[in-house]
């Protein structure tokens, strides 16, 4: 450790520990000595591996055994003479999801459960009702595929809070997330981090970007309002390469006029407060039209792990539409899975999967929902993605493969060529 101090000024030295020392081979009290830290796990409770069904990072209950964040956190106190100013407990943006022998919780296991990040596991509890346990203090979801029973079992905004009151109780230096990216562009966890410790803090990040057509060359522009927010900076771009220096506004949707209907604009979003601005959002556009659009452009690549994702790939579309004779407007695929905006409302869909995969998921349940119906309705849909055809044939659920087959109307031969 003082090495590192020595060598690099201002360095943060940790060393990442378990829930529980199963084999008594971690001395605590000696390695918070001699770190700035200790970083203790705070999930896998229950696993891909588990026997029955449960939380993956328990507050509190007994029903499975003793060990739970509750257990662990006391455990550590105990171990360092109550060296909290030593301890960074961690939260999971990640649940699991097992096959199961029944709907009821803590149901014994069929199988290997695989890993949910919380952006799938929001949509999968939206669409199969969220279930909340109050023995662990968590969120559950049960569905069936088939005859096989499913149980999910995650972390949401108001578990996540209440795990980051406890550790503020404990006067405890202060919590870790594995892993940042495993929410999407969904905000709430963060959210929760941000009330819990980010009193100085700026806002998060505004989330469900959408822009639309007003009439008359009219354009809106709107996110659902963000944490801490006070207001809002719009950017604007012509190419969607170089941007204005944006413009304050005190709503979270706000109506440009005065645009041009030859020009084909892109925006990004931010939020603003006395301590700061916001990351933005990712790039957007609309083609102004004296009436509604033609098209609705719909961005669902939120992935970040194991890929590039640069956020603004509607400027590869828009050309293409524009010189199709088309107005179009665009909106993150969480407007659409919040109700915002409406596939039914535009007779062309253009939706941009990227390489949204598995655990990202390129269609959740709700948004194949949102799509089957549409194209029961006669709507007209186009996709681009590299990843539908594993995620919903090779890694997909029988709910997953009839959406693909049925509504898409393609036939998956292999991942890679």
């Amino acid at each position: 450790t003082d090495a590192f101090h020595s060598a690099i000024p201002g360095s943060f030295v940790t060393i990442f520990t378990p829930a529980v020392d199963w084999n008594s081979v971690f001395d605590y009290n000696a390695l918070a000595q001699i770190t700035d830290g200790l970083v203790i796990q705070g999930y896998d409770y229950h696993y891909g591996g588990s026997n029955f069904t449960g939380p993956n990072a328990p507050l509190i209950g007994t029903s499975l055994g003793i060990y739970n964040i509750t257990w662990t956190v006391n455990d550590y106190l105990s171990k360092t003479g109550g060296n909290a100013e030593k301890l960074i407990q961690t939260v999971p943006f990640f649940g699991f999801d097992w096959p199961a022998v029944s709907n009821q919780k803590y149901a014994a296991t069929t199988g290997s459960g695989t890993s949910v990040f919380y952006s799938a596991a929001y949509a999968n509890a939206q669409t199969y009702g969220r279930i909340w346990d109050a023995e662990t203090l968590t969120p559950w979801y049960v569905y069936q595929d088939g005859s096989q029973w499913h149980q999910g079992w995650y972390d949401d905004s108001l578990s996540i809070a209440l795990k980051f009151q406890f550790f503020k109780d404990k006067n405890l230096k202060g919590t870790g997330i594995w892993a940042l990216s495993y929410d999407g562009q969904r905000l709430e966890l963060q959210g929760a981090l941000a009330d819990a410790f980010g009193s100085t803090a700026p806002p998060l990040r505004p989330a469900a970007l959408n822009i639309s057509n007003t009439g008359s060359g009219d354009v809106k522009v709107a996110v659902q309002a963000a944490s801490g927010a006070t207001s809002y900076e719009i950017y604007r771009s012509s190419d969607g390469v170089n941007f204005n220096d944006g413009t304050n506004y005190p709503s979270s949707a706000n109506v440009l006029t005065t645009l041009s209907t030859d020009t084909t604009y892109f925006f990004r979003v931010s939020a603003v407060n006395g301590n700061g601005e916001s990351n933005q959002t990712e790039m957007l556009g609309v083609r102004p039209d004296n009436n509604s659009a033609d098209v609705l452009v719909v961005n669902g690549f939120d992935r970040t792990s194991g890929t590039t994702n640069t956020f603004d790939f509607i400027r590869q579309f828009a050309p293409s539409i524009v010189n199709a004779g088309y107005s179009f407007d665009a909106c993150a695929n969480e407007a659409i899975q919040e109700g915002i905006v409406s596939l039914e409302n535009y007779p062309m869909v253009i939706w941009i999967s990227g390489e949204e995969g598995t655990s990202d998921e390129s269609f959740s349940n709700m948004e194949q929902s949102f799509v089957s119906a549409y194209l029961e309705s006669g709507g007209r849909l186009f996709i681009s993605g590299s990843e539908i055809g594993y995620d919903l044939i090779a890694q997909g659920s029988s709910a997953d493969q009839t959406f693909y087959n049925n509504f898409l109307k393609t036939q998956y031969v292999r991942d890679q060529v």
